[in-house]
């Protein structure tokens, strides 16, 4: 009987130490279990995170690089813009400057034309009164019979050949004056349409032809009104 019981005994000994070592390992796999599945999710974790700063950066990157791209083009337009601005303004310019001096050498066109205009005059009526005076002597001379006169005697004696001498003279030399006028306002009047013309304004060539007919009408009824000296 003894020894049955220290076979039992024994037995029941070997059993429990046998149990205790097979929930000692069953305790150790679940937490080799536990620390591998902690190690999976943290591993897990740290990828998604890589992914998410790796999707994120690109997006910057291509929103930068987008941003850059429009920067730069807008940055050509306004350069674009800015010489196109500059380029109207110089011509702009350039225009206003060939105008002014279009403009300067037509006054002094027009302002040689007046000189030589009363220059001419001048030397006309010089002319008219020596050829009159000339022509009174000579009449007086051969019409009368004194030798000395005075200018109360030279109107005097002057006879109506003499008046309608003057008056045809006069006459004559207005007519002269008259189309020296009409030829140097077409010439003036044709210079001025053909800078105007250069300068992509050209004036109408009714308003030419009536100052034209009015300078014309003018000179006449100037010269139907007054005498010549």
């Amino acid at each position: 009987m003894t020894i049955m019981t220290i076979i039992t005994i024994i037995i029941i000994i070997i059993i429990i130490i046998i149990i205790i070592i097979i929930i000692i390992i069953i305790i150790i796999i679940i937490i080799i279990i536990i620390i591998i599945i902690i190690i999976i999710i943290i591993i897990t974790i740290i990828i998604i995170n890589f992914i998410i700063i790796v999707i994120i950066t690109i997006t910057i990157m291509t929103i930068m690089t987008i941003m850059t791209i429009i920067i730069i083009i807008i940055i050509i337009i306004i350069i674009i813009i800015i010489i196109i601005i500059i380029i109207i303004i110089t011509i702009i310019i350039i225009i206003i400057i060939i105008t002014i001096i279009i403009i300067i050498i037509i006054i002094i066109i027009i302002i040689i034309i007046i000189i030589i205009i009363i220059i001419i005059i001048i030397i006309i009526i010089i002319i008219t009164i020596i050829i009159i005076i000339i022509i009174i002597i000579i009449i007086v001379i051969i019409d009368s019979t004194t030798t000395t006169f005075t200018i109360a005697i030279i109107i005097c004696s002057s006879s109506s050949s003499i008046i309608i001498m003057i008056i045809i003279i006069s006459i004559l030399f207005l007519l002269l004056l008259i189309i020296i006028f009409n030829i140097i306002i077409i010439i003036t009047i044709i210079t001025i349409t053909i800078t105007t013309t250069t300068t992509t304004t050209t004036p109408s060539p009714s308003s030419s032809l009536s100052s034209l007919s009015s300078f014309s009408s003018f000179s006449s009824s100037s010269s139907t009104s007054k005498p010549f000296f």
